[in-house]
């Protein structure tokens, strides 16, 4: 989604919101119902929450994930960069090794590659 469908979605969540909430009022005080007791208000106050709940969870569902993503070719370009660095230091790990740390290693992986080609 672009910033601007977000933003005109998000407008819409809270205009919808502020509608629902002068229409209760209105409808509420235009029926003559008694505000001052505890049972309206209660009711009042939870459906106003919930409503408050639905559009806050509407707007983060809508900005979700909202980070634009990287480039392909950036993503890419990092990918390879990394494997050249790991390469790198392999090659410089294996040349610091002596003769018998070589022979020990060069054991190891045989020993490996046998274990998983039995398996």
């Amino acid at each position: 989604m672009d910033v601007q469908f977000r933003y005109r979605a998000t407008v819409a969540i809270w205009v919808s919101f502020t509608i629902i909430l002068v229409s209760l009022f209105a409808a509420l005080s235009m029926s003559g119902a008694m505000l001052d007791s505890a049972l309206t208000l209660g009711a009042v106050f939870m459906f106003v929450t919930f409503l408050t709940a639905v559009a806050g969870y509407a707007t983060r569902s809508v900005w979700r994930d909202s980070r634009p993503a990287a480039a392909p070719s950036e993503t890419q370009s990092v990918r390879q960069k990394a494997k050249r660095r790991y390469a790198d230091r392999v090659q410089g790990l294996i040349q610091d090794l002596d003769e018998d740390e070589i022979i020990e290693l060069e054991s190891l992986l045989l020993a490996r590659q046998q274990d998983a080609d039995r398996e």
